[in-house]
């Protein structure tokens, strides 16, 4: 597949426009065409090489003119599936293209077994940021470092993110633009700095980033016995046609994948197993470990949609600065390889091959969760982020008129009245009550802030579907404050979702602290189980995104 994104502005290129199949125009002579000739081998010499899959460069990627126009193409993504082996097993019943440092070799179908020789660790470079701006902010994030540079800083603009364009040649900017005041070889310079903006009261965060390789050696071992050296930055293995190849870690645990497999060295000196394969690939193998296969058909192109602007939109905001794209569990999005495709879901991905969610000239954050409770909420309300107009919070209601909202009602008598919503259906999460001892929530509180004997608890602010945004635990040995969706739910035990009321019951070493809930995840954006119900209610995939995602629309990317 060839990649949307360019490997020298971290943006999607259009095409040429020029066909393989379209006549050339005629040489300009003989001795045009033999000077033609030298001039490509002495630029062939004397340019840089660099393979696709030779991860990020060191320093951040220039910006593009904004009137470069064309076609996109399906991107290739890069997700990590193991870390820290000493050996990683490949099965393949192809014959392998095996690349190193030494060439290509090839390897008979067969299990084989790689093995660290020696291991160097990748290179990183520290930065220290200070502010960050979105696409719309390009001239304003310039100003703002110049600004820093006539203070004495040598402050630069660090591009992330990627422009990339519609099928029709729509350009679509998600790139952000980071303010950086320093770039170190060392992590201690670069938290020196930090701490002495501090000190004159200026926020700033330190993000270190993989600038180059490490370097892996290994030896393989095949069928037979046959034993086969790679030396070099990384090995980089394909099976011949479109043969899986099995990846068998430490722990046993075998996954088939379908994009070629990378081995790199990882900063404890151990192996690190990647996989590079086309946006389409990976997400047949995220569909079926997101929602169950056999979920109707327009759940599951929505979810298909939804996936696939999320994977483009958020690469940034995941594993950008470890060089490479997601990881395989829920921090990112549930990956299984291949393996784990279902006729199902891969006809969904199919079908709805390189369409995504558009709004205002950008991909928006195309988030889902398992059950929204019956109302989505705000994204800022979640996450520490600038309110998202694709994002706001709305009822996931069977009625034309949802009436008043948890919001206006009040999150107690809400969650006993309201029961009409399209993901009710989920009876497990839809509404749910647990319960802790004053031991088990001294337990859970204290694995996040040392407060001894939880005492009570106060509940804060909420958002638009009655999620909490803060909730302060009362302790022995003092008090703590939990900000956020995510902090609230894993601080008081792992609750389903910030959408809670609690009561104690009880008094002394018999307390119990009750709460009572609704809905499963964060509850931004698409809501799952709301998507299931309104597909069985006969609402078209598009019907259900322009829903959970007010005012986007879906575009076709390739």
């Amino acid at each position: 597949m060839q990649s949307a994104l360019s490997a020298t502005t971290g943006e999607s290129r259009p095409s040429s426009g020029v066909s393989r199949t379209q006549p050339a125009s005629r040489p300009f002579g003989r001795w045009g065409m033999l000077l033609t000739l030298l001039l490509l081998v002495g630029c062939a010499v004397h340019a840089p090489q660099r393979r696709a899959h030779d991860g990020p460069r060191p320093s951040p990627p220039p910006a593009e003119s904004a009137t470069q126009a064309g076609v996109a193409h399906e991107a290739t993504v890069r997700i990590k599936l193991l870390g820290g082996q000493e050996a990683i097993t490949l099965v393949s019943e192809a014959p392998l293209r095996v690349i190193a440092d030494t060439g290509l070799r090839r390897l008979p179908p067969g299990a084989w077994r790689f093995t660290i020789q020696h291991a160097a660790p990748p290179v990183y470079t520290h930065y220290v940021f200070v502010k960050r701006f979105d696409a719309r902010e390009q001239d304003a994030a310039q100003a703002h470092a110049a600004e820093w540079r006539q203070r004495g800083y040598d402050a630069e603009v660090f591009i992330l993110g990627h422009r990339i364009y519609t099928r029709m040649g729509r350009p679509l900017d998600n790139r952000q633009f980071w303010v950086a005041l320093g770039r170190f070889d060392a992590p201690g310079d670069a938290e020196a700095l930090r701490a002495a903006l501090a000190a004159r009261n200026q926020w700033a965060w330190t993000r270190e980033r993989r600038a180059a390789p490490g370097r892996l050696e290994t030896i393989a071992v095949g069928p037979g016995g046959v034993r086969a050296a790679f030396p070099g930055k990384r090995v980089e293995i394909e099976a011949d046609g479109a043969a899986a190849i099995a990846v068998r870690g430490a722990s046993g645990r075998e996954t088939r994948h379908a994009g070629a497999i990378l081995l790199e060295a990882g900063p404890d000196r151990r192996m690190e197993v990647y996989e590079h394969a086309g946006l389409e690939t990976y997400l047949k193998g995220v569909l079926p470990n997101e929602v169950p296969a056999l979920w109707p058909e327009a759940a599951l192109k929505a979810q298909a949609v939804a996936a696939r602007t999320e994977s483009l939109a958020n690469r940034i905001d995941k594993h950008f600065f470890d060089g490479y794209d997601f990881c395989i569990v829920e921090h990112c999005r549930m990956y299984g390889g291949i393996g784990t495709a279902h006729p199902a879901t891969t006809h969904a991905v199919r079908a709805t091959e390189g369409q995504a969610l558009t709004h205002g000239g950008r991909l928006p954050p195309a988030v889902f969760s398992a059950n929204c409770g019956g109302h989505t909420e705000n994204n800022e309300a979640i996450w520490a982020a600038e309110a998202d107009p694709a994002l706001r919070g709305r009822p996931d209601s069977l009625r034309a008129n949802p009436g008043p909202s948890p919001a206006v009602t009040g999150i107690g008598d809400w969650l006993s009245a309201f029961n009409e919503a399209y993901c009710a259906g989920d009876a497990d999460h839809f509404r749910w009550t647990r319960r802790l001892t004053g031991a088990e929530l001294t337990e859970a509180v204290n694995r996040y802030r040392a407060i001894g004997p939880v005492r009570g608890l106060e509940l804060g602010p909420r958002g638009a579907s009655g999620r909490l945004t803060e909730v302060r635990v009362f302790g022995a040995a003092g008090e703590a404050t939990f900000e956020r969706e995510g902090a609230i739910r894993q601080a008081l035990g792992g609750l389903p979702s910030a959408m809670f009321t609690v009561r104690q019951e009880g008094a002394g070493s018999g307390v119990v602290y009750v709460f009572r809930g609704g809905g499963r995840g964060h509850g931004a954006g698409l809501c799952q189980h709301g998507a299931k119900g309104r597909a069985e209610a006969g609402h078209s995939y598009a019907a259900i995104l322009m829903y959970y995602f007010a005012g986007s629309r879906i575009e076709s990317l390739y």
